[in-house]
């Protein structure tokens, strides 16, 4: 597709560790964030919007705040 020009030379060096480091450890963080965004209420989030919060507004007054124990937990497994 024309994004670089040249193959990339990252074998044996701290970022290709780095990149199976995240690629092994994202469903620890993954999983038990998707299991406290599952849970939450949908209606919270239109009565927000019905009030006339932005988009990123009511991420950050009621989906960050209610996730924050899934966040932690994501933290502590990873």
């Amino acid at each position: 597709i024309g994004v670089i020009d040249a193959p990339l030379q990252i074998l044996y060096t701290p970022t290709a560790a780095y990149i199976g480091i995240v690629y092994c450890y994202q469903p620890f963080m993954v999983l038990p964030l998707y299991a406290n965004l599952v849970k939450l209420d949908n209606r919270l989030l239109e009565a927000a919007y019905d009030r006339g919060a932005k988009p990123w507004q009511a991420f950050l007054r009621i989906t960050l705040p209610l996730t924050r124990t899934g966040i932690i937990a994501g933290c502590m497994l990873v």
